[in-house]
């Protein structure tokens, strides 16, 4: 054997033993090791440490194995799941940062389930801590129901969008949100600061303004120049931003339209899908529904608006509480008992000063259980008018009939101590009693007279008494109302309160 040959023989042989020596790679951690292991700086992530402790019993359980991922990364279910998480701010949510780790994703996954069904039924934004006298409850399931129901449906994404309300408005405020985002990257072009423009005015905004309002060009003029199309257009938009109808384009609407693109607009939209949230699941196909905001009150058939009418609400010291309730009868004639309220706030003081003021105004006064009791008999002047529909609440408060209709042709019309004033309150009987033979707006006015008659419903008709300052009207148009009584604001801080305190990693 040649001395090359006997060199490279050695050399083979202490390769092969050198390998077989080598220390083995490292194996790779079970998918239940690699659970366990990311949970201690999953617990420790900081926001909502309840639902982290639930997620981790949840696993622990389930002996730490992975729901939403595999050998192969996420599963079907998984990405489907993810899907619905990452769209969750189309509908005013954010549950959740998307981590790379496939075992923190499988946590950060089970938590933005449990996290997205509580917030999504309401869980956010408690309503007491809006106003008192908002009676609505939403009733978010817990953490740990939501969760164990989303992982055992056969389609998690499907399950966990069934915490969503339904309702037609929330369904038309969630395509708002989406065209007001668009606007808001800046898609619409700025209106610059100017003089107050009207018809007949030349000035370059006069072209941008029409691009924003979507008002075509004059066909005997330039896009310059201010035109009677343009000013009706701008005086549509005045309304619907509860801005003086001028049809001149002054600073205050300068400053609504600069709004738009800046933003308030999507928070104001997030705040009354938040608000619809704590209504009754599902909405009533059949019902009354006032939004205050709006000073407006609509009748449901079938789920479609079948009639509607102006009222007049609370005055922002006496607001129209927010409840679901039903009418159960009507009063024809009613005689008004004054609330211990009005009698010690408006009417005792000017019975000090005038011991006949009762009789002057037509009250009728007396002494029970050691207070004064105020009534005042039915006729044209009684405050409630010709006809009261009850409606049980624990605030009092229901819709009736006012001496003074011109009060509601005005605006704003928060002007009454709680209770609704109606606009047509005759035509409310038909509703209120439909199915009842005979029943009809003349057959209630048939009852008008000096004495008092009650009307018991056959079917009691559902009210809801809601607050929307944002609303998608049935044609697609985003309306604006004032914020009457503050809480789309108190809301709207209450959301930006919620993200500032939750911590995005998952």
């Amino acid at each position: 054997m040649s001395a090359f040959r006997r060199v490279l023989l050695a050399s083979l042989a202490l390769s092969t033993l050198g390998a077989a020596h080598a220390p083995a790679a490292p194996a790779a951690p079970s998918p239940s090791a690699a659970i366990r292991a990311a949970l201690p700086p999953f617990l420790a992530g900081g926001s909502r440490p309840a639902l982290r402790r639930t997620v981790a019993d949840f696993y622990a359980r389930r002996g730490y194995s992975p729901v939403w991922t595999d050998a192969g990364g996420l599963t079907a279910r998984g990405r489907a799941l993810e899907s619905v998480l990452r769209d969750a701010p189309a509908d005013g949510l954010d549950v959740m940062a998307i981590p790379a780790d496939p075992a923190a994703l499988d946590l950060a996954l089970s938590r933005g389930a449990a996290l997205y069904a509580w917030e999504a039924a309401g869980g956010r934004v408690d309503p007491t801590k809006v106003g008192a006298l908002i009676d609505y409850r939403p009733n978010p399931p817990r953490f740990d129901v939501a969760l164990a129901s989303v992982v055992a449906s056969r389609e998690p994404a499907a399950a966990l969008r069934t915490y969503l309300p339904t309702r037609p408005d929330y369904v038309r405020l969630r395509d708002a949100l989406a065209s007001a985002r668009a606007r808001a990257k800046g898609d619409l072009p700025a209106i610059a600061d100017g003089p107050t423009l009207r018809v007949g005015d030349r000035d370059p905004a006069v072209a941008v303004l029409r691009a924003r309002l979507g008002a075509p060009a004059p066909v005997d003029l330039p896009a310059q120049v201010f035109d009677e199309t343009l000013a009706r257009r701008l005086a549509a938009y005045q309304r619907e931003r509860r801005l003086a109808p001028t049809g001149a384009l002054d600073p205050r609407t300068r400053e609504a339209l600069d709004g738009d693109r800046r933003g308030p607009t999507i928070r104001a939209i997030v705040a009354s899908m938040e608000m619809l949230r704590w209504t009754p699941r599902p909405p009533a196909t059949d019902g009354v529904e006032v939004n205050v905001p709006e000073y407006r009150l609509r009748v449901r058939k079938a789920g479609a608006t079948v009639d509607r009418q102006r009222v007049a609400v609370g005055a922002a010291a006496t607001p129209t509480p927010l409840f679901a309730s039903s009418i159960r009868y009507a009063i024809f004639n009613p005689t008004w008992f004054v609330p211990q309220s009005i009698v010690r706030r408006d009417i005792a003081p000017k019975l000090a000063a005038d011991p006949g003021y009762l009789h002057k105004a037509g009250f009728v006064g007396g002494r029970r259980g050691g207070y004064l009791a105020v009534s005042q008999p039915p006729g044209p002047d009684n405050a409630l008018g010709r006809v009261a529909y009850m409606l049980p609440n624990r605030h009092l408060v229901f819709f009736h009939d006012s001496p003074d209709r011109a009060l509601l042709a005005t605006v704003p019309r928060a002007l009454s101590h709680g209770c609704v004033r109606l606009s047509h309150p005759f035509a409310m009987a038909a509703f209120a009693f439909g199915g009842m033979p005979g029943w009809s707006a003349e057959r209630a006015r048939a009852l008008i007279g000096a004495r008092e008659q009650s009307v018991v419903a056959h079917r009691q008709l559902s009210v809801e008494i809601i607050y929307l300052a944002a609303r998608v009207d049935a044609a697609g148009r985003l309306r604006r109302f004032a914020d009457v009584y503050g809480y789309q604001a108190r809301v709207e801080a209450l959301l930006d309160g919620d993200r500032t305190s939750r911590d995005d990693q998952s």
